[in-house]
């Protein structure tokens, strides 16, 4: 039979276990939303009671972006700091792009996949248009953010 620890020892070996360090800055590159941040939502129903639901395309670009930043491996560690997140968008060719609604559901989309522990911790954000291509996407950049 193994050897009967304390409580206190359990709880001291707990804390030192390490999570490992993350590699800052972290660079990935993320698939274009299939809609904005003022499509996502769509309303739902009746007799007086009335609600928003999450639109299916959302729900799959979100499990697709869990993958896609599998296979870059980017760690999950819920980061609990202040961050600065640069957003520079490769809008597709055929169709307007507003960065002011794409860039919610990409903060949301890594919420969920569980980069940070929630994008209250982004204190400067940083979005950047550039030209359209034949292959849209968002390349994304997270640092600590160091106090001025």
């Amino acid at each position: 039979m193994g050897k009967v620890r304390s409580t206190r020892e359990l709880a001291a070996r707990r804390t030192s276990v390490r999570v490992p360090e993350v590699i800052f800055p972290l660079s990935l590159r993320m698939l274009w939303p299939p809609l904005t941040a003022n499509k996502v939502w769509v309303p739902w129903g009746s007799n007086g009671h009335v609600g928003l639901s999450l639109r299916a395309e959302a729900k799959q670009y979100f499990e697709n972006v869990n993958v896609d930043l599998l296979v870059q491996r980017v760690p999950r560690h819920r980061l609990a700091m202040a961050l600065e997140v640069e957003l520079t968008y490769h809008p597709p060719k055929c169709r307007r792009a507003d960065i002011d609604n794409v860039g919610p559901l990409v903060l949301d989309a890594l919420t969920k996949a569980c980069v940070w522990e929630d994008d209250e911790w982004i204190t400067r954000l940083v979005q950047t248009r550039l030209e359209a291509v034949d292959t849209p996407h968002v390349d994304v950049t997270i640092r600590p953010r160091v106090a001025p």
